[in-house]
């Protein structure tokens, strides 16, 4: 390992330690209530960013607002000309900042965007746009590329294709979790009743005549090893959920071999990353168990999930 990583590969190890951790999250979705919750939260990592009072959704968004903080942090900690590898890890923050600009546009109220500093590629572009022609303008001048249309829907599609080309060439490490998630997106296309269209091609990766499969099972045919394992054995729309809990949960068993394989530099950088975004997405599903009070059902969504 270059030294100029080890300060960083050391940061990305403490960074990955400071999540509340699946037992403690387990407690959190037993509270009563929220503001319990929230409550409960306040002496860790959340603590800081969660207001007293906040809704849900406010609460939630304090919560990938923190993951993304850690990431900023660990950014500055990395050596020079490595930003392109936090940026491709963090781009899904960028996403979400399109997808809300998109339904402002569309005439939904707006939120505070998710502040990715010096991690961003078209944040401040994205924010200016008043238009989707504009926020393909925007993405086309930035690393995301042109995403090939105006419409809000296309460009959504394309931008997540965008992502997991980005992370297959920033973050190799995490190869397979970018081709489960684009596996998993067109899944969902074909269970709407769309199907796979041409642009994914521009992730060769992915598998051969994947445009042509039909319906689930014949597209995980069609897809590379490395892509089709988040599909085995889901041939019916209805157990796609059962493949989006797979995803997470190769992610985390992954991310920590990344981080105990003493290899250091960027698979320690993609391991803490995915281990942060674990972490937050397992307490905003206690937030929301806790939100119900607790209640059975929703202990046993949080259970399935979680």
């Amino acid at each position: 390992m270059r030294p100029s990583w080890v300060a960083a590969s050391v940061r990305a190890r403490l960074i990955a330690t400071h999540g509340v951790g699946s037992e403690r999250v387990r407690e959190i979705a037993r509270c009563g209530s929220l503001p319990e919750a929230v409550a409960a939260l306040a002496s860790t990592v959340y603590g800081d960013a969660l207001r007293a009072g906040a809704d849900l959704a406010e609460a939630q968004r304090a919560v990938a607002a923190t993951a993304l903080w850690q990431m900023r942090v660990l950014a500055g900690w990395l050596p020079p000309g490595a930003a392109l590898n936090a940026r491709a890890l963090v781009a899904w923050f960028e996403i979400a900042n399109l997808d809300e600009r998109l339904a402002e546009l569309d005439g939904m109220s707006s939120r505070q965007p998710f502040d990715l500093g010096s991690l961003g590629s078209a944040s401040r572009r994205i924010a200016d746009a008043s238009s989707a022609r504009e926020l393909r303008l925007a993405l086309a001048a930035s690393e995301w590329g042109d995403p090939g249309t105006d419409d809000p829907a296309g460009i959504a599609r394309a931008v997540r294709l965008r992502w997991a080309r980005r992370v297959l060439d920033g973050a190799p490490a995490a190869a397979a979790w970018a081709l489960g998630g684009v596996a998993l997106l067109l899944a969902r296309d074909l269970a709407a009743g769309g199907r796979p269209r041409g642009d994914v091609f521009r992730l060769p990766e992915l598998g051969r005549d994947v445009a042509d499969a039909a319906d689930i099972s014949g597209l995980a045919g069609r897809l590379s090893p490395r892509a089709s394992w988040v599909l085995a054995g889901i041939d019916d729309a209805s157990a796609l959920w059962t493949a989006e809990v797979r995803w997470w949960r190769r992610v985390e068993d992954d991310a920590r071999g990344l981080l105990v394989s003493g290899a250091g530099g960027l698979p320690v950088l993609t391991g803490a990353a995915a281990l942060v975004a674990v972490d937050a997405r397992r307490v905003s599903a206690a937030l929301a168990a806790a939100a119900q009070g607790g209640a059975a059902g929703a202990l046993e969504v949080f259970d399935a999930v979680a």
